[in-house]
């Protein structure tokens, strides 16, 4: 009778120990990966209706010096005519820098922004790590659309 208390013990002690370490490894994932702010950017920048809400959004010419890891700049629909620049951000693996375009209507467009002999890109970004872009779209941009360099 004794042993059979101290099997059942036992096994109950192994199994919260599961489920503690699981819990800790549960939160440890979810604060790794937790996203520190948004900043959304608009062709004009000023306040903009997102989702039916109004939101305060800046242009390309806004400052971006701010942008830490885990930090997301979402653009709002629209065509961008200016050139976007990211220099020295630093994403982590476990918390990147995520630029994404809000829906299939975000244009970059190289034709309008900038004189065809410039060979400047629609998109760069220079000596940063770990940043992730999804859901953009670029039109007429010459020479190259995106630019990544010494990241």
């Amino acid at each position: 009778m004794f042993k059979k208390r101290i099997c059942k013990t036992m096994r109950f002690l192994y199994l919260f120990n599961i489920i503690i370490a699981l819990i800790i490894c549960a939160n440890h994932s979810f604060a790794a990966n937790k996203k520190l702010k948004t900043i959304y950017v608009s062709p004009k920048g000023g306040v903009v209706e997102h989702k039916g809400q109004k939101i305060e959004t800046i242009s390309l010419n806004g400052s971006f010096k701010d942008v830490k890891a885990g930090d997301e700049i979402v653009f709002t629909k629209g065509i961008y005519l200016d050139r976007f620049f990211l220099k020295k951000k630093r994403g982590t693996k476990q918390n990147p820098i995520i630029i994404k375009g809000d829906g299939h209507n975000v244009i970059f467009d190289g034709d309008r922004s900038q004189p065809k002999s410039s060979g400047l890109p629609c998109f760069e970004i220079a000596e940063s790590e770990w940043i992730e872009i999804e859901n953009l779209q670029f039109r007429q941009c010459w020479p190259m659309s995106i630019r990544i360099t010494s990241s």
